[in-house]
């Protein structure tokens, strides 16, 4: 899965995410063997937004989303995902660090259930520094 980096105000990955949020709210532990290249893909995607002096807002607010989907459909297997691509804490600093600008009640749901599954995960099922 690629997304266009060159679309204008990214929103061609806008969409892209759309699809990818679908998937993580309506599978919810479905997809497990498709996991690792979505969060591969949305981890590559923090990474270009946080290499920007100012990333498209909207972009990094579906990108975040995602992730904390991700979160709520196992949360166990993207934490190992990102603990294989050295990520878990990039990926926590930008999500708490954005959560003033996520406003509409639709993107605080996706986050709340990321948190929750989060919260709901055993000691055991995430890195140390969580």
């Amino acid at each position: 899965m690629l997304i266009n980096q060159n679309s204008k105000h990214k929103m061609d990955g806008v969409t892209v995410l759309k699809t990818v949020v679908t998937l993580f709210e309506n599978l919810p532990g479905q997809i497990d063997a498709a996991m690792p290249e979505f969060v591969g893909v949305l981890l590559a995607e923090l990474q270009v937004l946080l290499s920007k002096k100012k990333p498209v807002e909207i972009y990094q607010s579906m990108v975040l989303q995602s992730l904390a989907l991700a979160f709520f459909n196992n949360a166990p297997l993207t934490f190992q995902i990102m603990e294989k691509h050295q990520m878990t804490v990039p990926v926590f600093q930008s999500w708490l660090g954005f959560m003033e600008k996520f406003r509409l009640e639709f993107e605080l749901r996706r986050v709340i259930f990321g948190m929750i599954s989060i919260l709901r995960c055993g000691p055991n099922d995430m890195p140390a520094v969580v």
